[in-house]
């Protein structure tokens, strides 16, 4: 069981949430319920390495009683050693029908991967993306082009046992070309509680806390400033709590 809790101090909205599992091994089932203060509705069935190795089938869906509005989404997942391959289709009431493949392949600390977004419902292809990576030790490297217009290159190096940092850098094609990175890292103090910051080319910085009390129950402490803004005000500040 697992709760989270989110409020809101800009609108002063507030947020809860409880989910559910209930694993059945002997069938490879696992069934989820989820319920929040919105009064949205939410299941979720799957099956997992039963029909055969490796493959997966998932169906969820979330209902809001109050609305009427109603999402679903299926699943089908297959991954091994070196393969990962993912298809998706969505859709509900006020989301158009939305089919999602990717596929994953790596060898020897290389990887590529493809995905394509496609729209049933509009009957076109909204976004396609194309990835190549490679992991040596601690450091990670990847480039990532997303409708051949924007390119963003993401590098990450686990300096320590409890620090880690990384780094991503692109730039945006066509009439509006634009340049951007942004800069992160974490920070393990003990084994419950660990520090985030990560600054952008916009000077938008954020900082974060994140500590575990007592094994079940963890608070996160966040918050976004907009470094040339400083006297003006308009900078986010959130707390979350989890109940696991």
């Amino acid at each position: 069981m697992k709760t989270g809790l989110t409020h809101k101090f800009e609108d002063g909205t507030f947020k809860a949430d409880v989910e559910g599992s209930y694993p059945y091994p002997r069938y490879g089932l696992t069934l989820t319920k989820k319920w929040s203060t919105q009064n949205v509705i939410g299941l979720a069935a799957e099956i997992a390495n039963k029909i055969y190795p490796g493959l997966s089938l998932k169906a969820e869906g979330t209902l809001n009683p109050d609305t009427g509005v109603k999402y679903g989404i299926y699943t089908l997942s297959y991954k091994n050693a070196n393969v990962f391959a993912r298809a998706s289709l969505s859709g509900g009431v006020e989301a158009n029908m939305m089919l999602d493949t990717s596929v994953v392949v790596g060898h020897e600390g290389w990887l590529a991967g493809v995905r394509t977004e496609y729209d049933n419902t509009e009957g076109n292809l909204k976004n396609h993306y194309l990835s190549v990576g490679h992991s040596y030790g601690n450091i990670q490297a990847f480039l990532i082009a997303q409708n051949l217009k924007t390119y963003t290159a993401n590098i990450y190096q686990r300096v320590s046992n409890r620090f880690e940092m990384g780094i991503s850098f692109g730039t945006e094609l066509g009439e509006g070309q634009s340049k951007f990175y942004s800069l992160g890292g974490r920070y393990l103090l003990d084994d419950d509680t660990s520090v985030r910051a990560k600054v952008d080319n916009q000077s938008m910085v954020g900082l974060g806390l994140e500590t575990t009390l007592q094994g079940c129950i963890k608070l996160i402490f966040s918050t976004l400033i907009d470094a040339k803004k400083l006297n003006e005000g308009g900078h986010k500040f959130g707390i979350g709590v989890e109940i696991m």
